[in-house]
């Protein structure tokens, strides 16, 4: 975390410098299935989490806002959240047939998603893709991002995007690989890290070639320079090392094969 407690507060010069020597120290085994990475959801009239008499409903939450899956947390959609994007995967989920779950993950030059073929015409299967025992594939963007807290401390989430949040991910990929900065030396520009910059993300009312409405994700709109916070900025640093060390692995939660209604999927013919 960005805050520093009582303890930390205390620590001398001489300790600090110290620690920071020794940072990363004691996790030398660890691998990617120790670090869990929480999803980042857009709840839906219809969410468990939006309903009174379901279990998993939470006080105060409404469709459109932001769900943080792993904390629990509820993000007024209109508002939305500051996020600083640390990485970026692509990669195919499995997930079994009725709402079966999440079956594991595939790269996309798998033999077996080559060999996958997409649901029947004109039903709301029609963009997706299967395997021969029934199992969606679903092409899927992940984009590892820090929520920003205001309290100075962060959380790492997963922004998944996958049916018709793709267009939103592409987007954003435009997006990030249009920004250019000058050279100090004057001999031209670079496109500088993704976490360069801070994001406002919000959600907002869309809807499909029917006419069915949903919430999605909005394109990201830039908010702060992450060199005027130089603590945060590391911790962005450090973070897209974790990824690109393969340190990091996304926790699937139990709602996410049911996380894509049938007005996200029939948009995918639009794109």
């Amino acid at each position: 975390m960005v805050t520093k407690s009582k303890k930390q507060a205390e620590l001398s010069p001489e300790m600090l410098e110290q620690l920071a020597k020794d940072s990363g120290s004691g996790m030398e085994g660890a691998d990617a299935g120790c670090f869990a990475v929480n999803y980042l959801t857009v709840l839906q009239p219809l969410s468990p989490q939006v309903n009174k008499k379901k279990d998993e409903y939470i006080k105060g939450a409404e469709a459109g806002m932001l769900y943080n899956t792993g904390t629990g947390e509820v993000f007024d959609g209109d508002e939305g959240i500051e996020i600083v994007p640390v990485g970026f995967e692509r990669i195919v989920n499995i997930w079994r047939p009725d709402r079966g779950g999440f079956a594991g993950r595939m790269q996309l030059n798998d033999p077996r998603y080559a060999a996958a073929t997409p649901g029947a015409k004109g039903t709301k299967d029609e963009f997706k893709m299967f395997d021969k025992d029934g199992n969606e594939l679903a092409d899927t963007r992940n984009h590892f991002i820090l929520i920003l807290k205001k309290d100075g401390g962060f959380d790492m989430a997963v922004m998944s995007c996958s049916h018709s949040k793709i267009k939103i991910s592409g987007k954003f990929m435009s997006k990030l690989r249009g920004i250019l900065l000058p050279r100090s030396d004057g001999t031209g520009k670079f496109n500088p890290p993704t976490f360069a910059y801070s994001y406002r993300l919000r959600t907002y009312l869309d809807s499909n070639n029917r006419g069915d409405e949903y919430f999605n994700f909005t394109v990201p709109e830039i908010e702060n320079r992450m060199l005027d916070n130089p603590e945060m900025y590391e911790e962005s640093r450090n973070a897209n090392k974790q990824i690109t060390d393969g340190k990091m692995q996304v926790a699937i939660p139990a709602e996410a094969s049911e996380s894509a209604t049938e007005a996200e999927i029939v948009d995918e013919g639009q794109m």
